[in-house]
C-alpha cells in the first residue's frame, strides 16, 4: 500500500492524531495537501512552524500563533473540514534527557480528543525528523512511514534538472540507460540530497554522462556517514553492462 492510499484511509477514518517520521516537510505537505484534497469532502491543508506560527490553506500567517499552544487553540475553533500540519512540535515533546513542555503535550491531548468527537472532520498532523512520542500521547497517536522517493519521482527530478539546464551549458551525453543508473544511484537519498547529488554531478565539469554516477554514490556515502548508523559498502556495478 502506498503512502498515499494510507493517509487516505486515515483520514476516511478520522484519526485526530498522525505522526510521521520525515526530514523532507516539502514533499510530505505536498502528499498531504494532494490527499486531502481528494477526499469526497476535501479538507483545507493548515500548516505550522515554530517561526511563523498557523498558516492557513489560502497561504495567510495567523498573528500570535507561534506559541503551540496558541496555535492549537486557534486550530480547535476552525470551523471547516482540515488536516493541521505542525512541522516543529517535537521540540517540545521532550527526549531522552530532556522533558517536554506539559502544557503543550496537554494540549494536543486535548486537541485529538476534541477532532475525534467533533462534527467536522479535522486531524492534527505531526511532522519531525524524529520521533518524539511521550507515553501521555502515545496511544491517541498513529504512526505513518513516509518512504524516500521511489524510481519514478527521482527520475522526474532528474529530467527536471536536465530541462532547466538546458540553456545553462551543461552538455548531456548519458544515454537512457546512464541516466536509470543514476536514478539507481541515487535511491536510498532524499528528494534534497538527490537534487544535490545530481546538481554536483552537473557542474562538476559541465557534463552528465555515465561517469557522474560515481559522483552520487560519493553524495550517498556522505549521506551515511553523517548519520552514523551504517557503512557504505560500494557494489562496484559494471556500467558497461
Amino acid at each position: 500500500m502506498t503512502f498515499d492510499e494510507t493517509l487516505d484511509q486515515a483520514f476516511k477514518a478520522r484519526l485526530p492524531l498522525l505522526y510521521v517520521e520525515t526530514s523532507e516537510e516539502l514533499r510530505l505537505q505536498e502528499a498531504v495537501g494532494r490527499v486531502a484534497g481528494a477526499l469526497r469532502k476535501p479538507r483545507a491543508l493548515w500548516t505550522w512552524t515554530a517561526s511563523v506560527g498557523l498558516v492557513d490553506a489560502e497561504g495567510t500567517a495567523i498573528a500570535n500563533t507561534t506559541n503551540p499552544v496558541r496555535a492549537l487553540d486557534h486550530a480547535l475553533g476552525v470551523e471547516q473540514d482540515a488536516v493541521f500540519l505542525f512541522c516543529d512540535l517535537h521540540a517540545f515533546l521532550g527526549a531522552e534527557h530532556r522533558p517536554g513542555d506539559p502544557a503543550v503535550i496537554r494540549k494536543i491531548r486535548e486537541t485529538a480528543a476534541d477532532f475525534r468527537g467533533a462534527e467536522l472532520s479535522k486531524t492534527l498532523m505531526i511532522s519531525a525528523p524524529v520521533r518524539t512520542i511521550p507515553a501521555e500521547i502515545d496511544k491517541v497517536t498513529t504512526l505513518l512511514e513516509f518512504p524516500l522517493p521511489g524510481r519514478a519521482e527521482l527520475r522526474a527530478l532528474l529530467d527536471s534538472m536536465i530541462q532547466s539546464n538546458a540553456d545553462g551549458g551543461v552538455t548531456v551525453e548519458a544515454d537512457e540507460k546512464e541516466l536509470e543508473q543514476l536514478v539507481q544511484a541515487a535511491l536510498g537519498l532524499t528528494m534534497l540530497e538527490a537534487e544535490n547529488a545530481l546538481a554536483r554531478a552537473m557542474v562538476d565539469d559541465a557534463r552528465l554522462s555515465k561517469n557522474d554516477v560515481a559522483i552520487v554514490l560519493e553524495e550517498k556515502r556522505q549521506t551515511v556517514r553523517k548519520a552514523g548508523l551504517l557503512e557504505f559498502v560500494d557494489s562496484h556495478v559494471d556500467l558497461e553492462k
